[in-house]
């Protein structure tokens, strides 16, 4: 069910621009809800912040995330609300309304915190051509690998700016488990084989 649900938040990106309001009114509750896994009110919150949200929006999710008992939940929203603030490229309302809503908090406290949202940026001289790619990763209490990976690459072509020029990722469920799995499979495997082996020897000593 999970995976169902994750995958239809990631499909509600095609419709980002063309009914903004729509998604945030879906995705803020989500967001907002403690009883949701820390992994899915993470994608909600990205994906509010790609429908180039008001300052009401913004301010919300700041104000959210200031009264947020999940670590991991405050890192990642300010991590992002952060890369957003620092690439004016973006919408640059959307950049001034993150900025302004961040005055608000103690920047201190939350670069301490783990985050794992990174960017790189690369630009000519006269900023005609250039890429900016953004790397997001999404970890979860209960595993020790990503439980998604995402890059979204924005592109400055001709001086022209493509935002989601492209986005390539991928999401996992229980390969913790699985891989868990494998390893004791493959140690019973090894121990049953040194113990035939150690009989095999045992048996077949020559005599002295």
């Amino acid at each position: 069910e999970k995976v169902i649900r994750i995958e239809a938040i990631n499909a509600l990106r095609r419709l980002r621009y063309t009914m903004p309001r729509k998604i945030q009114s879906i995705l803020m509750p989500i967001y907002k809800s403690r009883s949701e896994t820390p992994e899915i009110r993470m994608i909600a919150m990205r994906k509010i912040m790609e429908t180039k949200p008001e300052q009401v929006v913004v301010d919300q999710i700041v104000r959210l995330m200031e009264v947020e008992r999940d670590p991991q939940i405050r890192a990642f929203t300010y991590k992002t609300l952060k890369t957003i603030s620092e690439v004016p490229e973006i919408h640059e309302e959307t950049v001034h309304h993150v900025k302004k809503a961040l005055t608000t908090v103690d920047t201190e406290f939350y670069e301490n915190l783990n985050n794992r949202v990174l960017r790189w940026t690369v630009k000519n001289e006269n900023n005609r051509y250039g890429v900016s790619v953004d790397l997001h990763s999404l970890f979860t209490k209960d595993s020790v690998l990503p439980k998604e990976l995402i890059t979204t690459m924005d592109a400055i072509l001709g001086g022209k700016w493509y935002e989601y020029f492209a986005q390539l990722g991928f999401s996992q469920q229980n390969v913790d488990e699985i891989l868990n799995k494998l390893l004791h499979k493959l140690l019973e495997t090894d121990m049953e084989h040194l113990v035939v082996r150690g009989k095999r020897s045992t048996l077949y000593r020559p005599a002295e």
